[in-house]
């Protein structure tokens, strides 16, 4: 009787042990051992435009493992060295074994002097991501150097400057482009920023902007007015639209790069939508260059 007494008592200690063994241990002696989240999707993450399977040009959230203090270098590295960091199914259009050597800011100009592997990268696509990548509140422009020489054509494509104001994935609404009027809509889509400058007759830009981003976010106009006192826009509408995240940075991104406003403020048939202060005047859309 006692050793029956025993064995079960030794049975339950063996179970109990059996038990309390993590899981992770039963996976490293049976050669299972289970597949862990990269470290950088833990982390933080850079916003860079690069290019699309369709050639067109998309900001993208890359992963860091930190947001470091001097962000030009590394923005520029994700462009080159570290592209393999990119997602999948987009590419930068830029030759990976260019190197930044030194960079200056002045009266909002970033002058990059590079080298000279730069000339062989993608002409305008290099162009429109330097500008949509390094472009911000505090910088309007950008400014390549190979030798200290400023750099005005890359791989057959010339320019003159490099900023947003160039455009970038023109949509043309219309064949008369020396009389037409040129817009730039900044698209929000989750994890994406997709830049499309169009070229339309319509006379009001600001029409032809309000129309492009609502309808996009599909919502359904009917009715709706602004108005413009001292630098504020009021945009109204009849009804109470769906503001979402990606609508209202769709607004805030457009206004802020197409025109000369302090505020912003959208109310529905009785209630405010959405408000937005700028902190920076930014220069009207001129000087759109046409060529494909």
């Amino acid at each position: 009787m006692k050793k029956k007494i025993i064995l079960i008592i030794c049975v339950l200690a063996v179970l109990i042990t059996l038990i309390c063994i993590p899981k992770t241990t039963y996976q490293k002696w049976f050669g299972k051992t289970p597949v862990e989240q990269p470290e950088e999707y833990l982390g933080e993450y850079q916003t860079i435009f690069v290019v699309d399977n369709n050639n067109q040009l998309v900001g993208v959230k890359v992963h860091v493992d930190e947001i470091e203090e001097d962000q030009i270098v590394q923005k520029w590295n994700l462009l080159t060295a570290q592209m393999n960091k990119i997602p999948s199914g987009y590419s930068s259009p830029i030759t990976p074994s260019t190197v930044l050597n030194e960079y200056t800011i002045e009266d909002n100009k970033l002058v990059l002097n590079v080298s000279e592997d730069i000339t062989r990268s993608a002409g305008r696509l290099t162009i429109e991501s330097l500008a949509w990548t390094f472009c911000n509140d505090e910088i309007e422009e950008v400014v390549i150097k190979v030798d200290n020489n400023v750099v005005n054509l890359i791989n057959d494509y010339k320019f003159n400057k490099i900023s947003k104001k160039l455009g970038t994935n023109f949509n043309y609404e219309t064949a008369y482009l020396f009389e037409a009027n040129a817009t730039t809509i900044v698209y929000f889509e989750n994890d994406t920023i997709i830049p499309v400058t169009y070229f339309y007759n319509q006379n009001n830009e600001y029409d032809f902007m309000i129309t492009k981003i609502f309808t996009n976010s599909k919502n359904v106009l009917e009715n709706y007015s602004y108005t413009i006192d001292k630098q504020n826009l009021v945009i109204k509408f009849d009804e109470d639209l769906i503001m979402s995240d990606n609508l209202k940075q769709t607004l805030v991104e457009t206004i802020k790069l197409n025109c000369e406003i302090d505020s912003l403020t959208v109310n529905g048939s009785d209630t405010v939508l959405y408000e937005e202060t700028f902190n920076k005047v930014i220069e009207d859309n001129d000087n759109i260059n046409v060529s494909k």
